[in-house]
């Protein structure tokens, strides 16, 4: 992904990885290159054999669901219960992003302090990779990961940030043995995060709350596919504490586009305790239904809105023969930084960035090579 995040090279971005082996794995690197460049809705173009939340997620249990409630106020009403609280998501979809986003105000308001990301790596790793770059002070930034590239996650990251949460990463810096078959290097993995992450919530003190963004499976609680213990499973082992654990990677809730990307549902069966269906049930404590626009017409900006204010892109950044991608960093950040926003704009669409308001923001349009065509400097009110 380096021309795309470096050069905005899109195209050679996207050449490269359509020559990837086998085809599962270029199909999966091409997904997550559409949530890079904006263009989810792209995705359901695509083989169905993708894994992804399912529209019809209750199925034959549907009859089950006695309510549905906003799933952010049923996790807030369980957060302080809880010492730690651990989200997932699918790499290559962004409403796990969008979702969590939203809900950073109510972890506050709870009284979280620590948020960390499997994106990113130990803090004293990161901090000897930043001496040696000679950057001081060192602190966590959407540039440091390879998932937190995309702009919603990187939302997620400043805004984490912003919020007064202390960022920080606990994935793992060492490779299994080179013997390891795929149980014994998954094990290592998740037994190497587990460890990482205690330490993590021992030095941040016994006052410390934290929250866990993870991908899939790290947060199930309970053995799964053959017993492989996983994260949040070894890490309640090992430290005796007991994670609210959310899944925001199996359901979709159909929705119309009105309703705020960030929103979600739990239904609750006539117990009052929530249905989790396929292979989380009886590992995680909740599902969320996440939504997706009703038809399954997703459209570009659905998810991007949580971005902030729709602003029209710019006539004289577009092309009428080539698809450009158009990207949007705010005037006070680094050149390099990831951007707020950005759109692959194929011709003849008439597409919209998204931006926080009360920001000036440098434009730049680029052809699939890298090449820039055309920059402006905007204002969103």
């Amino acid at each position: 992904m380096q021309p795309l995040w470096k050069e905005g090279a899109f195209q050679i971005t996207l050449d490269s990885i359509e020559k990837l082996d086998p085809p599962e794995l270029s199909a999966q690197v091409k997904a997550t290159w559409l949530t890079y460049v904006g263009r989810q809705d792209r995705l359901d173009r695509m083989e169905k054999s993708l894994p992804g939340p399912d529209r019809e997620c209750l199925g034959e249990r549907d009859e089950e669901a006695e309510q549905w409630v906003d799933a952010d106020q049923w996790i807030s009403r369980r957060l302080s219960d809880h010492r730690v609280v651990m989200f997932n998501e699918n790499h290559f979809r962004v409403e796990a992003r969008a979702f969590v986003l939203g809900l950073l105000p109510r972890l506050k308001d709870a009284g979280f302090t620590h948020i960390g990301f499997e994106a990113f790596q130990m803090p004293d790793v990161m901090a000897e990779h930043a001496e040696q770059a000679g950057l001081d002070p060192w602190r966590y930034s959407p540039s440091d990961g390879g998932y937190t590239h995309e702009p919603l996650f990187a939302a997620l990251v400043r805004q984490s940030d912003a919020t007064g949460l202390e960022i920080f990463g606990y994935e793992i810096s060492e490779s299994p043995p080179d013997d390891a078959d795929m149980a014994e290097s998954i094990a290592f993995r998740e037994q190497g995060q587990a460890d990482n992450l205690a330490s993590q919530i021992d030095a941040a003190g016994e006052d410390a709350r934290v929250a866990i963004f993870a991908g899939w499976s790290h947060i199930a609680k309970e053995p799964l596919r053959g017993g492989q213990r996983w994260m949040a499973a070894r890490f309640r082992e090992q430290t005796g504490i007991d994670p609210l654990s959310v899944d925001l990677t199996t359901c979709m809730l159909p929705v119309e586009t009105e309703r705020p990307p960030e929103t979600g549902r739990i239904p609750l069966d006539a117990d009052g305790a929530p249905i989790v269906v396929g292979q989380y049930r009886g590992a995680v404590d909740a599902q969320v239904h996440l939504p997706a626009p009703a038809g399954g017409e997703v459209m570009p900006g659905f998810h991007r809105q949580a971005l902030g204010v729709a602003t029209a892109i710019p006539a004289e950044l577009l092309d009428e023969e080539n698809p450009v991608l158009v990207r949007a960093l705010r005037e006070d950040r680094a050149s390099d930084a990831v951007p707020d926003d950005q759109v692959l704009v194929y011709p003849g669409e008439l597409l919209s960035l998204y931006l926080p308001a009360g920001h000036s923001y440098r434009l730049v349009a680029h052809l699939g090579d890298g090449s820039v065509i055309a920059r402006k400097t905007i204002s969103v009110e």
